[in-house]
């Protein structure tokens, strides 16, 4: 199942997820309230290794041809996901 606030017309190129992978999709009005997120979570780790973890995560992906103009991931909340983020726009 797959949820958007934005569908587009059959096919949608470049796909982000592959149509194989999808059964349903759910159209809503809005994804989210940013007003009810926990900003407490969301904020870099400060912890020297979980930052090297992050930084190092990165040069591997970019090592592997992953980092490229017109990428997609997604990260979560977490603190290494966060710096992951952080040191990736870096490169």
């Amino acid at each position: 199942m797959a949820i958007t606030d934005n569908l587009v017309e059959y096919p949608n190129f470049p796909m982000s997820i592959s149509q194989e992978l999808v059964d349903y999709v759910v159209v809503v009005e809005k994804i989210g309230d940013p007003n009810k997120i926990a900003s407490g979570e969301l904020r870099i780790t400060n912890s020297p290794t979980r930052l090297k973890i992050a930084k190092d995560a990165v040069r591997i992906a970019d090592l592997l041809g992953f980092v490229k103009d017109g990428m997609n991931f997604q990260a979560g909340a977490g603190g290494i996901s966060l710096a992951f983020t952080q040191y990736l726009s870096e490169v």
